[in-house]
């Protein structure tokens, strides 16, 4: 059986049906709450068919737990996820066979933390889901009284083998994040303004190539991160030159008499050193922490000069 699917037994151990969770789709739908996000994870929900006059499957209550392993066969949740309706089979009177297909969306109702830790986790690669789904199956029978069908009493179906492994396209993943702001205010941590006029939008265009570089990741994502950081300091310098203050090579002083803005730019021009590092170096030298300490050295200092 796949990663992807979930079998669904019936009394007996009988076939009932499956949960299969689509790996392809054109796109992850997510929007932003306000503390996190909604993420529909689609999926399809596969019944049998039954004859007229047998009892008709029900599946409802989908829930789970998004897990991570943390290594030593150790996992930790990162997330939980639930499915807020119902599918049942369908009566298929010439020919009884077969199982019907209903497209359905499992929700991770997340927050910024959660997603923060599962992007640590994927490092740069393809991400890859590991959800552990309960839900209750039941059946609808006919009431000799009424006619109409009734639900039988439900029960939690696999609790124990219910374990799938969702993988997606990393393409697909990176605008999901954009889409909620994730690379914004989890990625980085520092919220800024939109976009300035010249000549600072050539700084801001080199924050966004930082960025986007970011979240494909890899060596050669995070070393391109680290050059678009350089770029974006030597534009920067374009239009302001560092004013290191007193207690420097050219401004002899005690460095105690330091306003707060001298002290940023000393922070900015030794950014700018640090980068040289990386950005003349092999790109497999270059890793994700270090291009998260340059990306957020250098949003954080942008942020505080345009307050």
């Amino acid at each position: 059986m796949p990663p992807n699917e979930i079998e669904i037994s019936g009394p007996g151990g009988l076939l009932t049906g499956k949960i299969v969770f689509v790996e392809n789709p054109v796109r992850l739908n997510a929007y932003r709450t306000v503390g996190g996000f909604n993420l529909s994870l689609p999926m399809k929900i596969m019944l049998r068919y039954v004859a007229e006059n047998e009892p008709l499957p029900m599946i409802s209550n989908l829930r789970g737990v998004i897990t991570a392993d943390v290594g030593g066969g150790s996992k930790i949740e990162v997330g939980r996820v639930k499915w807020e309706s119902w599918s049942t089979g369908y009566v298929y009177r010439d020919s009884p066979g077969g199982m019907s297909s209903r497209d359905a969306q499992l929700t991770w109702y997340g927050t910024f933390a959660e997603i923060a830790y599962f992007e640590r986790l994927r490092n740069g690669g393809s991400p890859k889901l590991e959800i552990v789904v309960h839900g209750e199956l039941c059946y609808l029978v006919n009431d000799p009284v009424t006619g109409r069908r009734v639900r039988t009493q439900p029960e939690t179906v696999f609790p124990s083998h219910g374990y799938v492994t969702v993988s997606y396209p990393k393409e697909i993943w990176v605008a999901m994040l954009n889409s909620i702001g994730a690379a914004e205010n989890v990625l980085v941590e520092v919220p800024l303004p939109s976009v300035p006029p010249a000549p600072w939008d050539e700084v801001w265009k080199s924050l966004v190539e930082a960025r986007q570089a970011f979240e494909q990741g890899g060596a050669p994502g995070w070393k391109a991160c680290v050059t678009a950081v350089r770029v974006g300091l030597e534009q920067w310098r374009r239009i302001e030159q560092e004013d290191m203050g007193p207690g420097w090579r050219n401004a002899p002083g005690r460095q105690e008499d330091r306003t707060k803005e001298q002290r940023l730019d000393n922070m900015r021009y030794h950014l700018h050193l640090a980068t040289h590092y990386w950005v003349h170096n092999p790109a497999a030298l270059c890793t994700r922490d270090d291009a998260l300490l340059m990306l957020s050295t250098f949003t954080g200092l942008l942020a505080e000069r345009t307050r």
